[in-house]
């Protein structure tokens, strides 16, 4: 089932993201580099809070909290006049305002993911109600015309089979965690990815590598060759904790198994690194991706791209940023075995 109103809420805040972080932007260039206010920036800074103002009665339809948080977005923007007026504003003033804008960030990233859930759920709710009805309609047919024959058993036997598939889902975390069933569960899982095309979580970093890096070929354009270069997950962790934030390196921290893979292109652009992390549910790894594009947001000419597959965390790092966005759409995207 499709929400007209909610699809539209939900483009409408996805698009909001892009112009809040654009109307960030804007703001360093006033504070940290006033040499580039010029009439171009200016117009573009205009054009970016106009933006945010007409997606902003979206945004407030899609909160369910913190509504003066919310509304305090168009007021940052009202006070925020011009380029030219941000740079005479004093650092109290500078500092309140980036908490301001971070604040409302922070609201409006768990706003899209919220509305995301609840796309998603309708989509199930209209999935499963339209096989069941078609169930329905096939047993009471074959109990009127075929009641006892082949067929009939044929159509109970797969309605086993159904439930029992529907518990597998319901106690999905259980059966990953407990020692008697995880090692097979993993097979009932990349049989839901890979066959059925469900969005299975993987068992840790070396499944993931066998379908993303170890069995693609032809390679992706562009790519001669990609190699594990050994380091581990807190490897990994450190790393981006020194590039970012302690608090990433803790997030990063909490995967249950990661890796590396260098990655060359037939271009000779600079070398970029793959960075995995695998964690144990696609919950925690939006988590991680949530926070770091916030960190990201703060921090200019960050060399990284970071993408999420489920329960997998993908940060692309290089200095090249075409190579990192070919990465990004095509490297780490598995195919099927």
């Amino acid at each position: 089932m499709i929400d007209p109103a909610l699809e539209r809420r939900f483009a409408d805040c996805q698009e909001l993201v892009e112009a809040w972080r654009s109307f960030l932007e804007f703001y360093h260039i006033a504070v940290k580099s006033p040499e580039n206010i010029n009439p171009q920036n200016e117009q573009g800074f205009l054009n970016s809070k106009a933006r945010v103002a007409m997606l902003h009665d979206s945004f407030m339809d899609s909160l369910t909290r913190e509504r003066t948080t919310g509304a305090n977005m168009l007021g940052l923007i009202n006070r925020s006049i011009t380029l030219r007026h941000l740079n005479k504003l004093g650092a109290a003033d500078h500092k309140k305002m980036e908490i301001e804008w971070h604040e409302i960030y922070l609201l409006l990233s768990d706003t899209v993911t919220a509305l995301e859930e609840e796309r998603q759920r309708l989509a199930e709710v209209s999935q499963t109600s339209a096989n069941m009805k078609k169930f329905t309609a096939a047993i009471a047919s074959s109990m009127k015309q075929f009641f006892g024959s082949i067929y009939f058993k044929v159509i109970v036997f797969v309605g086993i089979l159904f439930a029992l598939f529907g518990s597998l889902l319901i106690f999905e975390d259980e059966l990953r965690q407990a020692e008697l069933s995880k090692k097979h569960f993993t097979k009932v899982l990349a049989f839901q990815r890979n066959v059925l095309g469900l969005q299975a979580p993987y068992n840790d970093v070396g499944e993931f590598a066998a379908i993303a890096f170890k069995q693609r070929d032809p390679k992706p354009d562009g790519i001669t060759e990609w190699n594990d270069n050994g380091m581990t997950k807190d490897t990994v962790a450190t790393l981006l904790g020194v590039r970012t934030s302690p608090e990433i390196k803790d997030l990063a921290s909490k995967a249950t198994s990661g890796g590396a893979w260098d990655v060359k292109t037939a271009s000779n652009a600079p070398q970029t690194l793959i960075g995995v992390l695998v964690f144990f549910s696609a919950g925690e790894a939006n988590q991680f991706e949530t926070k770091f594009r916030e960190v990201a947001a703060t921090k200019s000419n960050l060399p990284f791209e970071v993408t999420r597959k489920v329960n997998v965390i993908a940060i692309i790092a290089g200095p090249d940023s075409a190579t990192r966005g070919q990465m990004k759409s095509g490297l780490i995207d598995p195919v099927s075995p």
